[in-house]
Protein backbone atom coordinates (compact mmCIF):
# COMPACT_ATOMS: atom_id res chain seq x y z
CA UNK A 1 0.00 0.00 0.00
CA UNK A 2 1.31 3.61 -0.97
CA UNK A 3 0.14 6.67 0.30
CA UNK A 4 -1.38 9.01 -2.19
CA UNK A 5 0.28 12.28 -2.41
CA UNK A 6 -2.23 14.23 -4.41
CA UNK A 7 -4.26 15.75 -1.16
CA UNK A 8 -7.55 17.57 -1.58
CA UNK A 9 -7.75 21.31 -1.03
CA UNK A 10 -9.53 21.01 1.98
CA UNK A 11 -6.72 18.44 3.43
CA UNK A 12 -5.09 20.93 5.80
CA UNK A 13 -1.57 20.49 5.39
CA UNK A 14 -0.67 19.71 9.08
CA UNK A 15 -3.40 17.26 9.17
CA UNK A 16 -1.19 15.88 6.13
CA UNK A 17 1.93 15.16 7.44
CA UNK A 18 -0.01 13.35 10.48
CA UNK A 19 -1.20 10.91 8.05
CA UNK A 20 1.58 10.62 6.32
CA UNK A 21 3.59 9.72 9.66
CA UNK A 22 0.56 7.94 10.76
CA UNK A 23 0.63 5.68 7.62
CA UNK A 24 4.73 5.04 7.05
CA UNK A 25 4.77 4.04 11.41
CA UNK A 26 1.80 1.44 10.48
CA UNK A 27 4.13 0.40 7.76
CA UNK A 28 7.21 0.18 9.19
CA UNK A 29 5.88 -0.92 12.55
CA UNK A 30 7.24 -4.70 14.00
CA UNK A 31 9.91 -4.48 10.79
CA UNK A 32 13.77 -4.77 10.47
CA UNK A 33 13.14 -3.16 7.16
CA UNK A 34 15.67 -0.03 5.88
CA UNK A 35 14.75 0.90 2.74
CA UNK A 36 11.74 1.78 1.17
CA UNK A 37 11.15 3.04 -2.22
CA UNK A 38 8.05 4.48 -1.52
CA UNK A 39 8.82 6.40 1.00
CA UNK A 40 11.87 8.07 -0.24
CA UNK A 41 9.85 9.31 -3.07
CA UNK A 42 7.34 11.06 -1.40
CA UNK A 43 9.82 12.48 1.54
CA UNK A 44 10.13 15.41 -0.60
CA UNK A 45 6.75 16.27 -0.49
CA UNK A 46 6.07 15.74 2.80
CA UNK A 47 9.66 18.54 3.44
CA UNK A 48 7.36 20.62 1.41
CA UNK A 49 3.58 20.34 3.03
CA UNK A 50 5.66 20.72 6.74
CA UNK A 51 6.92 24.03 5.79
CA UNK A 52 4.27 25.59 5.04
CA UNK A 53 1.92 23.91 7.74
CA UNK A 54 4.18 24.92 10.51
CA UNK A 55 4.53 28.45 9.51
CA UNK A 56 0.37 28.35 9.04
CA UNK A 57 -1.75 25.80 10.76
CA UNK A 58 0.25 24.35 13.91
CA UNK A 59 2.46 25.40 16.77
CA UNK A 60 6.00 24.97 16.93
CA UNK A 61 5.19 22.59 19.28
CA UNK A 62 3.77 20.25 17.41
CA UNK A 63 5.64 20.78 14.43
CA UNK A 64 8.56 19.57 16.86
CA UNK A 65 6.95 16.61 17.36
CA UNK A 66 5.83 15.66 13.65
CA UNK A 67 9.89 16.46 13.54
CA UNK A 68 10.72 14.23 16.14
CA UNK A 69 8.43 11.46 15.00
CA UNK A 70 9.75 11.85 10.87
CA UNK A 71 13.33 11.52 12.50
CA UNK A 72 12.52 7.82 14.00
CA UNK A 73 11.17 7.10 10.56
CA UNK A 74 13.97 8.89 8.34
CA UNK A 75 17.00 7.04 10.61
CA UNK A 76 15.50 3.68 10.22
CA UNK A 77 15.23 4.12 6.67
CA UNK A 78 18.65 6.12 5.81
CA UNK A 79 16.84 8.44 4.72
CA UNK A 80 18.18 11.46 7.31
CA UNK A 81 19.37 13.87 4.96
CA UNK A 82 15.79 14.85 3.88
CA UNK A 83 15.03 15.28 7.56
CA UNK A 84 18.14 17.55 8.19
CA UNK A 85 16.61 20.01 5.65
CA UNK A 86 13.85 20.27 8.15
CA UNK A 87 15.04 20.47 11.73
CA UNK A 88 16.82 24.02 11.51
CA UNK A 89 13.19 25.15 10.26
CA UNK A 90 11.99 25.02 13.40
CA UNK A 91 15.04 25.82 15.44
CA UNK A 92 15.29 29.02 13.40
CA UNK A 93 11.73 29.91 14.03
CA UNK A 94 12.47 29.25 17.86
CA UNK A 95 14.24 31.87 18.41
CA UNK A 96 11.33 34.20 17.85
CA UNK A 97 8.90 31.83 19.20
CA UNK A 98 8.24 29.96 22.29
CA UNK A 99 9.25 26.19 21.89
CA UNK A 100 9.24 24.22 24.52
CA UNK A 101 12.83 23.69 26.05
CA UNK A 102 12.68 19.92 26.17
CA UNK A 103 11.60 19.93 22.10
CA UNK A 104 14.39 21.88 21.42
CA UNK A 105 16.86 19.84 23.23
CA UNK A 106 15.36 16.61 21.68
CA UNK A 107 15.76 18.30 18.17
CA UNK A 108 19.03 19.52 18.59
CA UNK A 109 20.62 15.93 19.80
CA UNK A 110 18.78 14.46 16.73
CA UNK A 111 20.45 16.95 14.32
CA UNK A 112 23.87 16.12 15.92
CA UNK A 113 23.21 12.45 15.20
CA UNK A 114 22.18 13.03 11.69
CA UNK A 115 25.68 15.00 11.19
CA UNK A 116 27.17 12.44 12.74
CA UNK A 117 26.12 9.70 10.79
CA UNK A 118 27.00 11.93 7.66
CA UNK A 119 30.62 12.21 9.10
CA UNK A 120 30.52 15.94 9.75
CA UNK A 121 31.81 15.49 13.40
CA UNK A 122 32.22 19.18 14.04
CA UNK A 123 28.83 20.17 13.29
CA UNK A 124 27.36 16.86 15.17
CA UNK A 125 29.18 18.06 18.52
CA UNK A 126 28.71 21.35 18.42
CA UNK A 127 24.95 20.81 18.10
CA UNK A 128 25.05 18.11 20.95
CA UNK A 129 27.38 20.59 23.22
CA UNK A 130 24.25 23.13 22.38
CA UNK A 131 21.71 20.91 23.46
CA UNK A 132 23.49 19.99 26.58
CA UNK A 133 24.06 23.93 27.41
CA UNK A 134 20.43 24.28 26.92
CA UNK A 135 20.06 21.25 29.05
CA UNK A 136 22.13 22.68 31.81
CA UNK A 137 20.56 26.67 31.66
CA UNK A 138 16.83 25.51 31.24
CA UNK A 139 15.74 22.22 32.37
CA UNK A 140 18.76 21.59 34.40
CA UNK A 141 16.50 19.34 36.85
CA UNK A 142 15.89 17.19 33.95
CA UNK A 143 18.63 14.40 34.51
CA UNK A 144 18.15 11.97 31.85
CA UNK A 145 18.13 14.93 29.36
CA UNK A 146 21.87 15.78 30.46
CA UNK A 147 22.54 11.91 30.59
CA UNK A 148 21.17 11.62 26.58
CA UNK A 149 23.37 14.80 25.83
CA UNK A 150 26.59 13.35 27.26
CA UNK A 151 25.86 9.82 25.52
CA UNK A 152 25.64 11.65 22.08
CA UNK A 153 28.76 13.43 23.30
CA UNK A 154 30.45 10.43 24.03
CA UNK A 155 29.53 8.93 20.30
CA UNK A 156 31.12 12.21 18.84
CA UNK A 157 34.88 11.76 20.45
CA UNK A 158 34.40 7.96 19.77
CA UNK A 159 34.24 8.50 16.20
CA UNK A 160 37.03 10.56 16.44
CA UNK A 161 39.08 7.99 17.42
CA UNK A 162 39.18 10.35 20.86
CA UNK A 163 39.18 7.05 22.75
CA UNK A 164 39.79 8.46 26.35
CA UNK A 165 37.38 11.46 26.01
CA UNK A 166 34.54 8.70 24.68
CA UNK A 167 35.09 6.78 27.92
CA UNK A 168 34.95 9.37 29.82
CA UNK A 169 31.93 10.77 28.63
CA UNK A 170 30.25 7.49 28.70
CA UNK A 171 30.75 6.91 31.99
CA UNK A 172 29.14 10.21 32.65
CA UNK A 173 25.75 8.29 31.83
CA UNK A 174 26.69 4.86 33.22
CA UNK A 175 27.91 6.21 36.46
CA UNK A 176 25.29 9.15 37.42
CA UNK A 177 23.01 8.60 40.38
CA UNK A 178 19.71 8.17 38.40
CA UNK A 179 20.80 5.54 35.43
CA UNK A 180 18.81 2.98 36.81
CA UNK A 181 16.28 5.03 36.25
CA UNK A 182 16.48 5.69 32.95
CA UNK A 183 14.59 3.82 30.24
CA UNK A 184 15.48 -0.02 29.97
CA UNK A 185 16.29 0.72 26.41
CA UNK A 186 18.75 3.91 26.64
CA UNK A 187 20.54 2.01 29.62
CA UNK A 188 21.03 -0.99 27.35
CA UNK A 189 22.91 1.29 24.54
CA UNK A 190 24.54 3.85 27.08
CA UNK A 191 26.14 -0.23 28.12
CA UNK A 192 26.57 -0.95 24.85
CA UNK A 193 28.75 2.34 23.60
CA UNK A 194 30.62 1.87 26.94
CA UNK A 195 31.83 -1.92 25.77
CA UNK A 196 32.86 -0.10 22.69
CA UNK A 197 34.88 2.78 24.16
CA UNK A 198 36.80 -0.24 26.59
CA UNK A 199 37.55 -2.26 23.44
CA UNK A 200 38.97 0.17 21.53
CA UNK A 201 41.53 1.08 24.83
CA UNK A 202 42.00 -2.70 24.65
CA UNK A 203 39.82 -3.09 28.12
CA UNK A 204 38.61 -6.58 27.58
CA UNK A 205 37.08 -7.59 30.74
CA UNK A 206 35.11 -4.14 31.53
CA UNK A 207 34.17 -4.22 27.67
CA UNK A 208 33.17 -7.69 27.78
CA UNK A 209 31.04 -6.82 31.27
CA UNK A 210 29.37 -4.05 29.24
CA UNK A 211 28.36 -5.65 26.27
CA UNK A 212 27.27 -8.65 28.05
CA UNK A 213 24.81 -5.95 30.16
CA UNK A 214 23.51 -4.99 27.16
CA UNK A 215 22.61 -8.19 25.74
CA UNK A 216 20.83 -9.32 29.18
CA UNK A 217 18.70 -6.08 28.32
CA UNK A 218 17.81 -6.46 25.01
CA UNK A 219 16.42 -9.98 25.55
CA UNK A 220 14.25 -8.88 27.99
CA UNK A 221 12.71 -6.23 25.99
CA UNK A 222 12.50 -8.01 22.84
CA UNK A 223 14.68 -5.95 20.67
CA UNK A 224 16.19 -8.53 17.71
CA UNK A 225 17.94 -5.78 15.93
CA UNK A 226 19.28 -4.41 19.10
CA UNK A 227 20.27 -7.73 20.49
CA UNK A 228 22.25 -8.61 17.79
CA UNK A 229 24.04 -5.61 17.48
CA UNK A 230 25.35 -6.29 21.01
CA UNK A 231 26.05 -9.48 19.87
CA UNK A 232 27.83 -8.77 16.84
CA UNK A 233 29.87 -6.33 19.08
CA UNK A 234 30.52 -8.99 22.10
CA UNK A 235 31.87 -12.11 19.09
CA UNK A 236 33.87 -8.95 17.44
CA UNK A 237 35.65 -8.49 20.94
CA UNK A 238 36.34 -12.43 21.38
CA UNK A 239 37.74 -12.23 17.72
CA UNK A 240 40.39 -9.11 18.93
CA UNK A 241 41.51 -11.35 21.53
CA UNK A 242 41.42 -14.87 19.59
CA UNK A 243 38.61 -16.40 21.44
CA UNK A 244 37.26 -18.11 17.88
CA UNK A 245 34.59 -20.80 19.23
CA UNK A 246 33.13 -17.71 21.32
CA UNK A 247 33.41 -15.38 18.75
CA UNK A 248 31.85 -18.18 15.77
CA UNK A 249 29.02 -18.41 18.41
CA UNK A 250 27.62 -14.64 18.69
CA UNK A 251 28.55 -13.74 15.32
CA UNK A 252 26.54 -16.82 13.80
CA UNK A 253 23.64 -15.85 16.23
CA UNK A 254 23.66 -12.67 15.57
CA UNK A 255 22.86 -13.56 11.62
CA UNK A 256 20.28 -15.32 12.76
CA UNK A 257 18.63 -12.65 14.37
CA UNK A 258 19.03 -10.28 11.78
CA UNK A 259 17.84 -12.11 8.58
CA UNK A 260 15.12 -9.05 7.71
CA UNK A 261 17.81 -6.14 8.48
CA UNK A 262 20.23 -5.95 5.66
CA UNK A 263 22.97 -3.42 7.14
CA UNK A 264 22.99 -5.33 10.61
CA UNK A 265 23.35 -8.38 8.20
CA UNK A 266 25.91 -7.20 6.14
CA UNK A 267 27.89 -5.73 9.77
CA UNK A 268 27.89 -9.46 10.85
CA UNK A 269 28.87 -11.05 7.38
CA UNK A 270 32.16 -7.86 7.12
CA UNK A 271 33.48 -9.55 10.87
CA UNK A 272 32.44 -13.43 9.77
CA UNK A 273 34.76 -12.36 7.02
CA UNK A 274 37.57 -11.16 9.32
CA UNK A 275 36.97 -13.65 11.16
CA UNK A 276 38.03 -16.26 8.78
CA UNK A 277 40.66 -14.01 7.56
CA UNK A 278 42.43 -14.49 10.76
CA UNK A 279 41.82 -18.00 10.37
CA UNK A 280 43.79 -17.58 7.25
CA UNK A 281 40.77 -18.76 4.69
CA UNK A 282 40.81 -16.31 2.53
CA UNK A 283 38.37 -17.72 0.38
CA UNK A 284 35.91 -18.04 2.24
CA UNK A 285 36.67 -14.40 3.84
CA UNK A 286 35.96 -13.36 0.00
CA UNK A 287 32.67 -15.01 -0.08
CA UNK A 288 31.32 -13.50 3.08
CA UNK A 289 32.44 -10.01 2.53
CA UNK A 290 31.13 -10.85 -1.49
CA UNK A 291 27.71 -11.78 0.28
CA UNK A 292 28.06 -8.33 2.81
CA UNK A 293 28.20 -6.01 -0.52
CA UNK A 294 25.52 -8.05 -2.57
CA UNK A 295 22.74 -7.58 0.75
CA UNK A 296 23.91 -3.65 0.96
CA UNK A 297 23.87 -3.69 -2.90
CA UNK A 298 19.96 -5.55 -2.60
CA UNK A 299 18.88 -2.16 0.01
CA UNK A 300 20.38 0.22 -1.86
CA UNK A 301 22.83 1.01 0.65
CA UNK A 302 25.95 0.48 -1.17
CA UNK A 303 27.00 4.29 0.24
CA UNK A 304 27.46 3.63 3.73
CA UNK A 305 30.61 3.20 6.43
CA UNK A 306 29.57 -0.18 6.45
CA UNK A 307 29.87 -0.79 2.13
CA UNK A 308 33.20 1.41 2.37
CA UNK A 309 35.08 -1.26 5.23
CA UNK A 310 33.52 -4.07 3.19
CA UNK A 311 34.93 -3.22 0.05
CA UNK A 312 38.69 -2.14 1.83
CA UNK A 313 38.44 -5.52 3.54
CA UNK A 314 37.97 -7.36 0.23
CA UNK A 315 40.28 -4.98 -1.68
CA UNK A 316 43.09 -6.23 0.77
CA UNK A 317 42.11 -10.02 0.71
CA UNK A 318 42.74 -9.78 -3.13
CA UNK A 319 46.15 -7.88 -2.33
CA UNK A 320 47.34 -10.71 0.19
CA UNK A 321 46.40 -13.57 -2.93
CA UNK A 322 48.13 -11.10 -5.43
CA UNK A 323 44.92 -10.18 -7.42
CA UNK A 324 46.27 -6.86 -8.13
CA UNK A 325 43.75 -5.92 -10.89
CA UNK A 326 40.60 -6.72 -8.71
CA UNK A 327 42.18 -5.20 -5.17
CA UNK A 328 42.83 -1.76 -7.51
CA UNK A 329 39.15 -1.82 -8.06
CA UNK A 330 37.44 -2.88 -4.15
CA UNK A 331 39.90 0.19 -2.97
CA UNK A 332 38.70 2.34 -5.26
CA UNK A 333 35.51 1.56 -4.35
CA UNK A 334 36.42 2.14 -0.53
CA UNK A 335 38.57 5.55 -1.41
CA UNK A 336 35.27 7.16 -3.46
CA UNK A 337 32.79 5.89 -0.76
CA UNK A 338 34.84 7.45 1.94
CA UNK A 339 35.53 10.80 0.29
CA UNK A 340 31.76 10.92 -0.22
CA UNK A 341 31.04 10.32 3.37
CA UNK A 342 33.77 12.76 4.11
CA UNK A 343 35.54 9.92 6.93
CA UNK A 344 38.72 11.13 6.90
CA UNK A 345 40.33 8.28 8.97
CA UNK A 346 39.03 5.55 6.86
CA UNK A 347 39.59 7.49 4.08
CA UNK A 348 43.04 7.17 5.21
CA UNK A 349 43.30 3.66 6.36
CA UNK A 350 41.92 2.79 2.89
CA UNK A 351 44.77 5.00 1.14
CA UNK A 352 47.19 3.16 2.83
CA UNK A 353 45.84 -0.01 1.54
CA UNK A 354 46.40 1.21 -1.79
CA UNK A 355 49.96 2.51 -1.30
CA UNK A 356 50.81 -1.11 -0.20
CA UNK A 357 48.91 -2.45 -2.77
CA UNK A 358 50.93 -0.50 -5.59
CA UNK A 359 54.29 -1.58 -3.72
CA UNK A 360 53.50 -4.84 -4.00
CA UNK A 361 52.67 -4.07 -7.67
CA UNK A 362 55.65 -2.79 -8.76
CA UNK A 363 54.73 0.66 -8.77
CA UNK A 364 56.68 2.23 -5.86
CA UNK A 365 56.43 5.96 -7.06
CA UNK A 366 52.64 5.70 -7.41
CA UNK A 367 53.02 3.88 -3.94
CA UNK A 368 55.15 6.32 -2.52
CA UNK A 369 51.93 9.44 -3.29
CA UNK A 370 49.44 7.07 -1.72
CA UNK A 371 51.62 7.01 1.66
CA UNK A 372 52.57 11.02 1.54
CA UNK A 373 48.02 11.47 1.41
CA UNK A 374 48.02 9.19 3.93
CA UNK A 375 50.48 11.42 6.43
CA UNK A 376 48.81 14.37 5.56
CA UNK A 377 45.54 13.38 6.70
CA UNK A 378 47.12 11.89 9.23
CA UNK A 379 47.89 15.19 10.76
CA UNK A 380 44.39 15.61 11.73
CA UNK A 381 44.58 12.42 13.96
CA UNK A 382 47.22 12.94 16.74
CA UNK A 383 46.78 10.13 18.64
CA UNK A 384 47.47 7.51 15.68
CA UNK A 385 51.25 7.71 16.22
CA UNK A 386 51.78 3.93 15.52
CA UNK A 387 49.58 4.16 12.38
CA UNK A 388 52.50 6.99 11.21
CA UNK A 389 54.85 5.41 11.91
CA UNK A 390 54.06 2.33 9.85
CA UNK A 391 52.86 4.70 7.29
CA UNK A 392 56.81 6.17 7.24
CA UNK A 393 58.38 2.90 7.06
CA UNK A 394 56.06 1.49 4.59
CA UNK A 395 57.22 5.09 2.79
CA UNK A 396 61.11 4.50 3.15
CA UNK A 397 60.61 0.66 1.45
CA UNK A 398 58.60 2.40 -1.55
CA UNK A 399 61.15 5.37 -1.72
CA UNK A 400 63.63 3.21 -2.03
CA UNK A 401 62.53 0.75 -4.56
CA UNK A 402 61.37 3.42 -6.66
CA UNK A 403 64.77 5.04 -6.77
CA UNK A 404 66.23 1.74 -8.51
CA UNK A 405 63.63 2.04 -11.29
CA UNK A 406 64.41 5.50 -11.56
Amino acid sequence: MELKLNRSRKTPRSLFAKNFLDHWSTELAGTDRVTSEALQSELETFAQMFEASFQTETSLDQSAELLLKLFSLSHKTHHTDKWLKMAPQVLTHAKTSTLDPNLRVKLLNRMGQTYRIQGQLDDAYNTHQQALDLCEKEIADDDFCIADCYYHLAECHREAHQHEKALEFSKAVTERPGFATYPASFQATAHNLCGLTHQQLEQYPQAIKAFERAIEIWGGLDETVELARSKSNLGYLYLETEKFDLAHDHLTRAIELNRNNPIEQGTVFNKLGIFHAMQGDLDVAIEHWQNGKATLNRSQQALTVLAGRISHNLGYAHLRKSNFVAADGELKTAVLNWKKLNNQFELARSLSATGELYHAWGKHRAAVEYFDKVLAILQNFPSETEFREETLREKAEAEKEAAKQD
